[in-house]
């Protein structure tokens, strides 16, 4: 069985290494393009639901005006 959370944050971090992560709580952290997204989802290695929130977000981002 395997537990997962996404989080999309649009924010400035400057360097990704000296984000201080809640270990208990965070596994991993990483940075991805749109381009890269997408061509993961099309190589078959992005999850299907997990692109599916992914484009509700960049829709979102593209029409800041549009309601989630």
């Amino acid at each position: 069985m395997a537990i997962w959370d996404d989080y999309y944050i649009k924010m400035d971090i400057p360097d990704i290494n000296k984000l201080e992560l809640q270990e208990s709580e965070v596994e991993s952290v990483h940075w991805f393009t749109a381009d890269e997204i997408h061509e993961s989802m099309k190589n078959g290695t992005f999850f299907d639901n997990q692109y599916a929130e992914f484009k509700i977000l960049e829709d979102w981002l593209k029409d800041k005006d549009k309601k989630l």
